[in-house]
């Protein structure tokens, strides 16, 4: 399936800095419960180290292992494996939803990189739907999971049309964040959490992973 989403990556995103594929060949085939999404690849698109969307999809289509996660798998600057930033946090959910990283498709709702959210508008989601269009009718997915309420959440319940709400998790902090769920007419849910890149879902106060697990397999 991996070779199918390649052809759907818009041809005019391929040598921008980005990457697409979070997850192996494992992860995208069969039916899963869940899809992972992020918003776009965050960092310097500058930046000469930072990946190529074409070089890094065709070396997880060719080189990596079939059970390979981004979140759990890679250094991220230098740190080791699974430790950096959000990965402990997306690898936490994961666990209290008794699923393994190398199974679970992810990706982001757009595919190349930027220094902000101030970056990516409709348009751009607009040319990468086909590609999730592609994830959700093939692995029929119960959930999708997006980093970001604002953002990455907003637009795939735009794009689904997810306006029914059937569950809220809310901090017990000051802060008093909330992550939603809704569930579309066709039963698919659009579960949108805080982001992890700026919420600790590791820590007991900022963990959406029990409303996350209730909706799922309730």
């Amino acid at each position: 399936m991996l070779e199918q989403l390649y052809d759907l990556i818009p041809k005019h995103y391929l040598e921008k800095s980005g990457s697409v594929f979070y997850s192996g060949r494992d992860a995208f085939t069969g039916q899963k419960d869940v899809y992972l999404l992020g918003l776009n690849p965050g960092g310097d698109p500058k930046d000469p180290n930072e990946h190529i969307i074409k070089n890094h999809a065709l070396s997880v289509m060719n080189d990596k292992p079939n059970d390979w996660s981004e979140y759990r798998d890679e250094s991220w600057q230098g740190h080791p494996p699974g430790s950096y930033r959000m990965q402990p946090r997306v690898l936490h959910l994961l666990k209290q939803l008794n699923l393994s990283p190398g199974q679970v498709p992810a990706s982001n709702l757009v595919f190349f990189r930027s220094k902000g959210a101030k970056n990516v508008n409709r348009n751009h989601v607009n040319e990468c739907w086909s590609f999730h269009e592609c994830v959700i009718n093939e692995l029929k997915p119960k959930a999708i999971i997006c980093f970001g309420t604002t953002n990455t959440g907003k637009f795939v319940r735009e794009k689904l049309n997810a306006t029914k709400v059937v569950d809220i998790f809310v901090e017990s902090n000051n802060r008093k964040v909330s992550s939603y769920a809704y569930r579309c007419a066709s039963g698919l849910l659009v579960i949108s959490l805080s982001h992890p890149s700026r919420y600790a879902w590791n820590i007991k106060e900022a963990d959406p992973s029990e409303m996350v697990r209730r909706v799922l397999y309730s």
